[in-house]
Parts: C-alpha cells; sequence; structure tokens
C-alpha cells in the first residue's frame, strides 16, 4: 500500500497527547510512539499474497528468469490493479520489459512436472518469486490506474454438477481445483463448503441446482465469508457449460461461461466475478484532479492506542490521498481526508475490512467541532463519524 501523509509535527504530536490527558513525552516514549505507528499491522477481510508468483521453468540460466519475471511480473499487475486492461498501459508494458529489477527475492524448487518444447519433453523447476510492493504501486499510482488493496472479500463456493444424475462439487474435483488455481492467479481468497450432513441437510442438490437463493444463503450462514458463489456445470458433447451467481453486498450477479475443458470455464467464470468485485473496491483514479475533502471525526479517543490505531488505519487506505490532523479536544479527534476516488469507494473498503461498523441516519451535518457523543474513557461504542456536504451522517463503530 502506497504511503500517505498526516500533517502534525512534534509539536502538535505533544499537544495531542496532552489533549489526550497522556503523559509528557521523553525522547525514549517518542521512539515507543514511532515504533507503535510504523508496527500496527494491516487491517484486512481476507489478505492474499499479491506480490508473489510461481513459473515452471526448464533451466535457471538468466535469460530463462528474466523471461519468467516478464511474465509473473504480468500476473502481479492484474492482479494488483484488478483487471487485465492494465497489462494495455505504456507504463506497465515498461515496467514488464525490465521485470527482473522489481524482484526482491527467488528461488527454485524440484517438481516431477515437465515442459513441452518443440515436441520435446524437459524436466521443469518451479521458480518462485516475489516484486517489490512499493515500486510496482508507484508504477500504478503515477499513472493514475486502479490499485486494489491485498483485502478481499473471502468467497465461499458452492458447486453442483449434472452427469446422468446431480451431485455436489466437491473440493477435490477438477473443477474446484480449476476454481481455485484461477482464482488464486486473479488473487481472489475462496473457501470450499466441507459438504457435511449440515450442509447437505442446509442445501440439498436440486435446490443447488436450481440455483435457489434463499437455500443457499441459509446454508452458507456457518462460514460467514464475504460473498458467496454458487453454481452449475454440465457436458454436452464436447463442451462443458457453467452458470454461477454471486450473492455479494445484497446483491445478484450471473455469470456463464462455455468451453472445451473445465479449466477454461473455471478460467473465464473466475475472470468475471473477480473484474466485477474489482469495480467496486479497487481505487480508480479521480481523473478530475478535484481535491474531495471528507472531514472524520472519532469521539471517545482518550487512548492513544486507539487514536494511533484510527490514523494507522486511515493512512493505510490508497484511496486516502492524505490525512490532516484538525483537532484534539476532550477526547474527540477531528481529522480532514483528501480522498483521490469517491466517498462511495471509502464506504466498501471500510466494510469490508469490517474495522469501523457502518450505520446511517439521517440528520443534519454537525460542525467537526461539535458534540457527537459523551466524553470519557474507551468503550465498544467509540464512533467515527463522516462529515460532508450533505444531509447524510456516515457513523461508523470501531470494533478493533
Amino acid at each position: 500500500m502506497f504511503s500517505t501523509s498526516v500533517f502534525f509535527t512534534a509539536r502538535s504530536v505533544r499537544s495531542i497527547l496532552a489533549n489526550l490527558g497522556l503523559v509528557k513525552l521523553s525522547l525514549l516514549s517518542g521512539v515507543f510512539v514511532f515504533g507503535l505507528m510504523s508496527s500496527l499491522v494491516s487491517y484486512a477481510a481476507k489478505s492474499v499474497d499479491i506480490y508473489s508468483v510461481q513459473e515452471l521453468v526448464v533451466n535457471q540460466s538468466d535469460e530463462v528468469r528474466k523471461e519468467a519475471a516478464s511474465r509473473g511480473l504480468e500476473t502481479v499487475f492484474v492482479r494488483l490493479a484488478g483487471s487485465k486492461a492494465v497489462l494495455q498501459a505504456p507504463a506497465v508494458q515498461e515496467a514488464i520489459a525490465k521485470a527482473s529489477i522489481y524482484v526482491s527475492e527467488f528461488g527454485y524448487q524440484q517438481t516431477n512436472k515437465t515442459i513441452t518444447i518443440a515436441g520435446a519433453s524437459k524436466p521443469a523447476s518451479l521458480l518462485v518469486m516475489r516484486f517489490a510492493q512499493l515500486p510496482l504501486e508507484k508504477v500504478l499510482k503515477n499513472n493514475r490506474l486502479p490499485i486494489w488493496l491485498s483485502n478481499r472479500p473471502d468467497i465461499l463456493v458452492w458447486g453442483a454438477f449434472n452427469r446422468g444424475k446431480k451431485s455436489y462439487m466437491d473440493a477435490g474435483s477438477v473443477m474446484a481445483r480449476s476454481l481455485k488455481r484461477s482464482a488464486a492467479k486473479r488473487g481472489l481468497p475462496i473457501t470450499s463448503p466441507v459438504l457435511d450432513l449440515s450442509d447437505r441437510s442446509s442445501l440439498s442438490v436440486s435446490r443447488l441446482w436450481a440455483l435457489d437463493e434463499g437455500s443457499i444463503l441459509d446454508a452458507s450462514k456457518r462460514y460467514d465469508t464475504d460473498a458467496i458463489l454458487a453454481g452449475r456445470f454440465s457436458k454436452a458433447g464436447r463442451e462443458w457449460n457453467g452458470n454461477m451467481l454471486l450473492l455479494h453486498q445484497g446483491r445478484t450477479q450471473y455469470f456463464s461461461a462455455n468451453g472445451t475443458s473445465q479449466n477454461s470455464v473455471a478460467r473465464s467464470i473466475i475472470d468475471q466475478v473477480t473484474d466485477h468485485l474489482a469495480s467496486i473496491y479497487a481505487v480508480a483514479p479521480n481523473l478530475s484532479g478535484d481535491e474531495r475533502f471528507l472531514t472524520l471525526q472519532i469521539n471517545n479517543v482518550s487512548d492513544f492506542n486507539y487514536y494511533a490505531s484510527v490514523i494507522a488505519y486511515l493512512e493505510s487506505l490508497p484511496l486516502v490521498e492524505s490525512l490532516n490532523v484538525v483537532k484534539v479536544h476532550e477526547g474527540r479527534l477531528v481529522v480532514k481526508a483528501n480522498l483521490n476516488s469517491s466517498i462511495n469507494r471509502l464506504m466498501n473498503t471500510v466494510k469490508l475490512d469490517k474495522k469501523l461498523k457502518f450505520i446511517e441516519i439521517q440528520a443534519p451535518s454537525p460542525s467537526p467541532g461539535s458534540a457527537l457523543g459523551g466524553v470519557g474513557g474507551l468503550n465498544s461504542t467509540t464512533q467515527l463519524v463522516a462529515t460532508p456536504s450533505t444531509d447524510v451522517i456516515h457513523e461508523f463503530v470501531w470494533q478493533e
């Protein structure tokens, strides 16, 4: 995640701590504060490893490794932007052409697989590479291309087959493995149901085949995932057919694919699903160049750990271009965020991360300095209130 800025000085930090009722900073405690700010972990729904890839190679030569690095970097850019369209950008093509300079570490593993070259099979090694995060994000950011956080919605995947009779898709089937492999390549986390007696009684194979949304939702409650992907697969002649629905954010989206193999159908479905989710979560550039400011008030911030956690979380969001601490007074923290994308994208991100529970109420927008709640010790009702220039207050509850 590329860094953002918080505009406060050492003097303002001391003032903030004084307002919070904390002890004076000594040099040692100052070091502790900076260590605390830098060591906070990311806030994820389910974090995926965007920057590691594996490529089969026939040898360990520099030339072969450079070619594999170019292929691997294509995969990383698609994961990071959420769309294959990013590969058409000149800046991305230039980076791919010199992919080796972005490799931060690599190694080889033995396999029992082969690569066919000119009709001859050759034993293959697995080249495992990790690419540097910040330089790649900088390429996209500097060229106003989308960026999708490593926090991705976890998707529960149900499937049914019709091979003369209807049956469940178990995790070891060709289709299930193909879906999981395609999802991993696109940076999408998926979960398979255990298909025990509870699953089968909650969702019969006939109800699954009928794509009965009510039954699918009921059976999925035990898994508590962010989205549900359910579908049916059949083969007519030499062609496989797949039809799936995605249940996410109270909406239903339908996807279909045909192909000569289960792998091609799975790859097409996952590409469609990932493109759809990226349209919701990837940070689209603000092409207008207009500044989009949003004032946030966080109540009951009387503990510096909570103050640091909220600031670090907001800073970690790539759609927050900059963050300015306006005021800390009597347990209330007021910040102004400059967004490089829409407020709606911010809402989608915080809902997915589940660190801020969203509550929407209709009320006049208060001024940043107005009292919006009790002052005192931190409790489970710590609230974050966004106050844009509309009559809708965006209210959250901090759930750390």
